[in-house]
């Protein structure tokens, strides 16, 4: 017992904590071990650190051992891929969605107005009506789990009133009819035609109608379509009417112009004369003008004495009496024909020669002077009386 004590209370001192100024804790030897203990001071000084602050060090840990438990991290982007083909289309207008998948699944099927149920990997489909349309994916994955891809949107607007009108002819015989027509596109709407500015019939409410022309002269025409909420009013040529009319052609005109009309631009044209009257041998010109740059060569006049003269300026000498009017008409390359009838007409009047003009004064005076004469005989005579009688 007394051995066994010894060792005890030599257990107990030897735990107990050092005093002194450096207070410090000195690691456990154990009297049984063999190996002699190396003094603090010999000791590394990360060991020394180590042991003083309970094992702890802020040397990095090795990662022989350390092994990491790698979880599922959300992507907050989906990798799929979904979109129309085009962003703003008119109502009606096919418009085609498509998609891209990354990773495996088992479905995919489409979602918004028209498309819904759709499973195919390119669906076309239209908008009947004016809106912003938007869609989705819902794609299936292996595991059950659904995602929901946005597909962005496409935007339906109402197209802009179209409209296009010409006479069947545009040069015709004294007598003869025409046909006066108008090309309307106003998408789903209803819409109401009205044509005007007519000298020789009614007002027509049809898209289509007949008009015959008795007389010489130009005849132009313009029609208004209206819809609810859109109304538009366009020029549609004139027909020339003349007893000889020019002749068709039937090859070069479309490749001879040089004038291409785009698709945003408006033709404009007015013509003149720089009188409106003068007498037989005098020069009239007439002058055309149009809001864009024509060649020569796709300006035509037509007129007695013009039938067929290029260009936009025109000198014409009129040898008969009477009154005369006369357009232009512009052709584009793809064989369209713009029709502009002039402003004002030119009024000839009968002129005389020098010796015509002579002989029309003589017997002008020779009347007056002959007036005169009966007029003041009687009295002359009567004075002539009245003096001898005096005598």
């Amino acid at each position: 017992m007394q051995r066994n004590s010894f060792y005890t209370l030599s257990l107990i001192l030897l735990s107990l904590p050092l005093t002194g100024d450096a207070q410090q804790r000195v690691p456990f030897i154990s009297p049984f071990s063999d190996p002699i203990p190396q003094p603090l001071e010999s000791a590394e000084p990360e060991l020394i650190e180590q042991a003083l602050n309970g094992g702890s060090t802020d040397q990095p840990a090795t990662l022989e051992n350390f092994s990491l438990i790698e979880e599922e991290i959300p992507l907050m982007y989906s990798l799929s891929s979904c979109s129309a083909q085009k962003y703003s289309i008119e109502t009606n207008e096919e418009v085609t969605w498509s998609y891209k998948i990354a990773g495996a699944y088992t479905s995919a099927e489409w979602s918004g107005e028209t498309l819904s149920g759709a499973t195919e990997q390119e669906v076309s489909t239209s908008y009947p009506n004016q809106g912003t349309y938007s869609a989705a994916l819902i794609i299936t994955r292996y595991d059950g789990s659904l995602e929901t891809v946005p597909c962005g949107f496409v935007r339906a607007t109402v197209p802009p009133l179209s409209l296009q009108c010409a006479p069947s002819e545009s040069f015709v015989k004294t007598g003869a009819c025409v046909i006066w027509a108008v090309d309307v596109d106003a998408g789903s709407k209803t819409y109401s035609v009205n044509w005007s500015g007519h000298q020789t019939v009614d007002p027509q409410t049809s898209q289509e109608f007949e008009a015959c022309y008795p007389g010489e002269g130009s005849y132009f025409a313009d029609v208004q379509v209206r819809t609810l909420d859109d109304s538009r009013t366009i020029y549609c040529g004139s027909v020339t009417v003349m007893d000889n009319p020019p002749q068709k052609t039937t090859t070069g005109t479309s490749s001879q112009s040089s004038f291409t009309l785009n698709s945003n631009e408006v033709l404009e044209g007015s013509c003149s004369a720089d009188v409106t009257k003068t007498t037989q041998g005098e020069t009239v010109v007439w002058n055309a003008a149009t809001n864009l740059k024509i060649p020569n060569q796709a300006l035509t006049w037509h007129g007695k004495n013009l039938d067929m003269r290029k260009g936009k300026s025109q000198k014409v000498t009129y040898k008969e009496p009477g009154i005369y009017s006369a357009d232009f008409s512009v052709r584009t390359d793809d064989g369209r024909l713009y029709t502009f009838p002039c402003s004002n007409h030119v009024s000839i009047e009968e002129s005389y020669t020098d010796g015509s003009q002579n002989r029309i004064l003589f017997w002008v005076r020779f009347f007056l002077v002959s007036i005169i004469i009966v007029i003041w005989i009687p009295g002359f005579l009567k004075v002539i009386r009245e003096y001898q009688h005096k005598t």
